[in-house]
């Protein structure tokens, strides 16, 4: 009980240290593009990470289907 409880306090520390690092994505990207149209540029940005959010749960049962139909 110990040791998973361990293991799952690691694995949200590590969550959450990649949620920061992709919720800065956007404005480091944008000081170094610097693009001329910046509110097109941050809708399409945000939808791109929103859409990134919605399949990125999905994408783990997605393998694990795929790869029984496969074997």
């Amino acid at each position: 009980m110990t040791l998973t409880m361990l293991f799952q306090g690691i694995a949200y520390l590590l969550m959450m240290a990649v949620a920061n690092v992709m919720y800065l994505l956007g404005p480091v990207t944008e000081s170094l593009l610097r693009p001329k149209n910046r509110q097109q540029y941050r809708e399409r940005c945000f939808a791109l990470g929103f859409w990134f959010s919605v399949v990125l749960p999905f994408s783990i049962p997605l393998m694990i289907v795929i790869s029984y139909w496969l074997s």
